[in-house]
């Protein structure tokens, strides 16, 4: 069943969005106005620097839409906003389109061409999965991840994407490099790697790493390729 929700008040629409509206003291200068009132409400410190970007005309009929950039680049955050025409109301958070799904939404922002892949490709469920090989943490996912292929095999489609945490796990950035040199070469082989990593972290340093790697792939694996 498709619902179709149409919006014919921008009032109601700034109610649905993030509940009831916020009145703002009208001023001439409406990226100023806006600043001027989020400081407040959001205790942001005069130091920190803020501006009004990518000011447009929202989606909803009767208002406009942009972002405060706070901090300096490359630190900086952005916090979207909502605000009437008149500039007497505001909202400060994101538009959500009610006829779009979420999770395809989602989907559409995670990239999982070309990384390693476990399953069925039309399956209706896919697991996609940041993690890091020296990462005892990831370690326990890796075997939950395991028990979940085994008990669905053929009903779900796995993707691993690498995510070291380079400033406390010191090999983890090289075997993702490792692995991933193993996989254009052999996918096959790249899951024995896969396995190996995360099953015998304990046993692994930096200094060992491109012989277990080699070890775990198989003898049909050029070690030059893998790098230093």
């Amino acid at each position: 069943m498709k619902i179709v929700v149409r919006v014919t008040q921008a009032a109601l629409a700034l109610a649905l969005v993030a509940g009831p509206l916020v009145p703002v003291v009208a001023h001439a200068d409406e990226a100023s106005q806006v600043i001027e009132y989020f400081r407040k409400k959001a205790n942001v410190p005069p130091n920190v620097p803020a501006k009004v970007v990518d000011m447009k005309d929202s989606k909803i009929k009767g208002a406009k839409e942009g972002f405060i950039e706070l901090g300096t680049p490359p630190r900086t955050q952005k916090q979207p906003f909502l605000v009437s025409t008149d500039g007497r109301y505001a909202v400060f958070g994101s538009i959500d389109d009610l006829t779009v799904n979420p999770y395809d939404e989602v989907m559409k922002k995670i990239d999982i061409k070309g990384h390693p892949t476990r399953g069925p490709k039309d399956a209706k469920v896919t697991i996609v999965e940041y993690s890091d090989f020296q990462c005892p943490f990831c370690a326990r996912g890796y075997q939950s991840i395991e028990q979940v292929l085994k008990e669905y095999e053929g009903k779900v489609k796995f993707v691993f994407k690498d995510f070291p945490l380079t400033s406390i796990h010191p090999w983890a950035q090289p075997a993702a490099v490792a692995a991933d040199c193993v996989y254009k070469q052999s996918p096959d082989a790249y899951w024995k790697v896969y396995n190996y990593l995360f099953e015998n972290q304990r046993d692994i340093n930096a200094q060992k790493l491109k012989d277990k790697v080699t070890e775990a792939a198989g003898s049909r694996i050029d070690k030059a390729a893998l790098g230093d």
